[in-house]
């Protein structure tokens, strides 16, 4: 077997897609001639989890072959299936005589107790899908693929059959191997216009596309304010959020490679994105920066302190030393908008956003500049050391000035 699971970027029409999909596809070799072949799958999503009854619910659709599972919280799965001839499906609550494995186990086919049109429904339902790859004599050597395509849709004003009808645009008539084949094409075409440095090993240069394509992978491209955004890592990192100083290397990763379509997009987001408020001035200026460094700054500044939620709004981890509010952002921010301009000759940005990029932020970092000392007033930089003055809490060290957060303002 060769296995292949990834969540598709092309859209199958040579664009790329912002749908929420997974594909898991399998091509199989016979080892010895055999009169037939099956593939069966277990799925368990565990919607329950999240539904406010506690229970989910599983049905199949005969009309367009794929499954539906979900909850009464507006999560759904659609599980469609590709390259079989005769599907089979099976729902059973999760360590019962019916859970799917327990079936495969047993020797029962999924067809003794099959899921239809009626449904089931409990607190923790395991799916079983078997398809039929063959029929009659396969012989040795002969291959084949199936695959499975996975749909989620989390907003209940997105209706099941637009769902599916988005999912069967995105598979049109393709096969499984089409699937495969196309990501792949989507991908070579993505890094041919990359630029690598010349004279680099083999093994540099995987390594070159390799982490160009984990900070693709790790750009939103869902609509909406979050669209663009960089997360500081890929699920299942623990640190899947938008920080500002993360977020502004990956894009000056992605302007030296020449992939300035996504550095564009990376910007653009911190410019649209929503800081956080209290009534109609920023929270952390207020009740932080402006009380507690005595100063008056001229505007409400327009990149976040730390980071930001996925819908586009800012974001500070908080404890008992207060909030962690970092200089460097915005000095990171500025030369890494810099850079892309230098190096794409693209202004667009500049010229549509400079009373934004001039007055909130490379002013602002002028202001907090202590005038006595020529440095930015403290604050809790790259370290993360939280707002509380320096000895006034229980953290061994807070707020205090960092060399890197007046570099970070210095190139800026």
């Amino acid at each position: 077997f060769d296995t292949y699971i990834f969540s598709p970027f092309h859209d199958g029409a040579g664009g790329q897609t912002d749908q929420r999909l997974l594909v898991v596809a399998l091509k199989w070799t016979a080892l010895a001639d055999t009169s037939q072949a099956a593939i069966s799958s277990i799925i368990d999503l565990d919607l329950a989890q999240t539904a406010t009854n506690g229970r989910e619910f599983a049905v199949q659709r005969s009309s367009g072959n794929y499954l539906v599972e979900q909850n009464d919280a507006g999560v759904r799965f659609l599980i469609a299936s590709l390259g079989d001839t005769a599907l089979q499906t099976t729902a059973g609550i999760s360590g019962s005589a019916q859970d799917p494995m327990a079936l495969l186990k047993n020797g029962q086919a999924f067809g003794d107790h099959p899921l239809d049109a009626d449904g089931a429904s409990d607190a923790h339902l395991v799916l079983g899908m078997r398809q039929q790859v063959a029929g009659g004599t396969i012989a040795k050597g002969e291959s084949g693929w199936v695959a499975i395509v996975l749909s989620l849709s989390i907003d209940a004003a997105h209706s099941e059959n637009q769902q599916w009808q988005a999912v069967s645009q995105f598979m049109g008539s393709r096969t499984a191997e089409q699937l495969v084949s196309d990501e792949v094409a989507f991908w070579d075409t993505w890094h041919s216009k990359e630029s690598i440095p010349a004279g680099v090993h083999p093994y540099e240069r995987r390594l070159f596309r390799q982490s160009t394509a984990i900070l693709k992978m790790g750009q939103v491209r869902e609509g909406g304010r979050g669209h663009g955004q960089i997360l500081a890592s890929l699920i299942p990192g623990n640190w899947n959020i938008s920080w500002v100083r993360d977020a502004a290397y990956a894009i000056m990763g992605l302007t030296a490679a020449g992939h300035y379509d996504e550095a564009k997009a990376g910007l653009s987001f911190m410019l649209g994105a929503q800081m956080r408020k209290d009534g109609n001035r920023n929270f952390y200026q207020v009740n932080y920066i402006e009380r507690d460094l005595g100063v008056s700054l001229s505007s409400d500044y327009a990149i976040s302190v730390t980071r930001y939620y996925g819908n586009g709004t800012e974001e500070s981890d908080i404890n008992t030393a207060g909030p962690n509010i970092e200089w460097d952002n915005w000095g990171l921010f500025l030369w890494a908008l810099g850079d892309y301009v230098a190096k794409s000759g693209d202004r667009t940005l500049v010229d549509a956003h400079w009373d934004t990029i001039s007055l909130r932020v490379a002013d602002l970092l002028i202001e907090l500049t202590e005038s006595e000392r020529d440095l930015l007033h403290t604050d809790s930089s790259i370290w993360e050391r939280h707002w509380s003055r320096y000895g006034a809490a229980v953290e061994p060290e807070t707020r205090k000035h960092f060399t890197y957060s007046n570099i970070c303002a210095y190139q800026g």
